[in-house]
């Protein structure tokens, strides 16, 4: 009886408390510093975006996968200068937590406003080595 009881609490050790990568929740969280709204588009869902507004995505499947982004201009902007990372693509592989950051300024002389739109990630995927930060002004 003993071993039974012993054999059972082992394998409720190894299997019901531990959780591996496989299982483990991802989370992607959204931040738009931009001076417009902008909607990212991910995992066949859109998700607006206001300015200063942020979402928190959660359990996403291990994968690779792309996301998408549109951009609001705003009114006072004569031309728009799009900057890195508006459409790229994201790696999840077990506990990862990404940030997707979006921000924007409006730049040149007050007749001839230029607005520039980027946005810059940091994940904690440490599979990923590709810099993701971005200087945009």
């Amino acid at each position: 009886m003993r071993k039974v009881i012993f054999a059972l609490l082992c394998l409720f050790l190894v299997t019901g408390c531990s959780k591996d990568d496989t299982e483990a929740s991802n989370e992607l969280i959204l931040k738009n510093n931009a001076l417009a709204r902008v909607v990212v588009n991910f995992l066949g869902t859109s998700y607006p975006l206001n300015v200063g507004e942020t979402k928190t995505l959660t359990d996403i499947p291990n994968g690779t996968y792309a996301y998408e982004t549109s951009v609001s201009i705003p009114s006072e902007a004569k031309s728009v200068a799009f900057k890195e990372h508006l459409n790229d693509t994201l790696k999840f592989t077990g506990r990862t937590k990404s940030t997707l950051y979006f921000i924007g300024a409006l730049t040149g002389s007050a007749d001839n406003l230029v607005y520039e739109v980027g946005a810059t990630f940091s994940t904690s995927n440490q599979k990923d080595t590709t810099n993701h930060l971005l200087n945009l002004f």
